[in-house]
């Protein structure tokens, strides 16, 4: 998926990004007591396309699962909603049958699908744990 199909993505999920100036973190997202969702967006602060690529997926993976939570939350509720954002992001950003696809090729390192997808290599080895883990779980219950 490309960058500009991410924003798409947001908007045709009425998820407003702004660009903004963000003094803690490069991308935020947060919801309304009304159920919108935003997000704000620092594009200044990525080094590449990939970087602002992930960090987008992650804040709208948020705003689709509602998985959001204060700084006060319990560490484990926060990284509960963290992974379901991750998964989400994973899901949109690698899809599953489109993964598979690449995973025939000879050319199949972390870097190569990485660089397929259009992101870092960091979130590669997150989505491939994520569906490693999924698969596992599919299996069994089979």
């Amino acid at each position: 998926m490309e960058l500009e199909t991410l924003y798409q993505l947001a908007d045709e999920n009425s998820i407003s990004v702004h660009e903004k100036r963000l003094k803690y973190s490069r991308s935020h997202s947060m919801m309304d007591g009304s159920g919108e969702c935003y997000i704000a967006i620092d594009p200044i602060c990525f080094e590449t396309t990939a970087e602002e690529k992930v960090a987008l997926g992650h804040d709208i993976g948020h705003c689709l699962t509602g998985c959001f939570y204060s700084r006060h939350s319990p560490f484990d509720e926060r990284r509960k909603h963290e992974h379901k954002a991750n998964k989400k992001a994973a899901y949109t950003l690698i899809p599953l049958l489109e993964l598979i696809d690449v995973l025939d090729s000879p050319w199949n390192t972390v870097y190569d699908l990485s660089e397929h997808f259009g992101v870092t290599e960091q979130f590669m080895r997150k989505a491939l744990s994520i569906y490693e883990y999924e698969l596992q779980c599919a299996a069994v219950s089979y």
